[in-house]
């Protein structure tokens, strides 16, 4: 078992609650544009709350998932294939502004944000 100093022990809860922070902030962020969103891709109110839990699963998984790739691969590497993965979702359907598309980007943009 490793044993921390105080000064670590501090500045690791520091380091977990300004994540916890940032992660409910996110969420309250996504649910202030709940109206935007819905009137841009034409739906109602339970599809943008799927959406929302789409995103946030997304999110869930692609972090561990995240933490593993990391000591695997370089920082270089997993940036540039995150970069990849997001803008190529971003195009794929390039025709119209879709909910398909929104959902994709969440799930690529997942990594960039972890």
């Amino acid at each position: 078992m490793t044993t921390y100093t105080k000064g670590k022990r501090r500045l690791l809860v520091g380091i977990l609650l300004s994540a916890s922070f940032i992660s409910v902030l996110n969420q309250f962020l996504l649910i202030t544009a709940f109206p935007q969103i819905m009137s841009d891709f034409e739906i109602n109110a339970t599809e943008v709350q799927w959406l929302t839990t789409v995103f946030m699963l997304a999110i869930a998984v692609l972090v561990p998932i995240t933490a593993y790739l990391i000591d695997r691969f370089t920082s270089r590497a997993l940036l540039l294939a995150a970069v990849f993965s997001f803008s190529s979702a971003h195009l794929l359907p390039r025709s119209r502004q879709t909910l398909v598309r929104f959902s994709s980007e969440g799930f690529f943009k997942a990594p960039v944000q972890a």
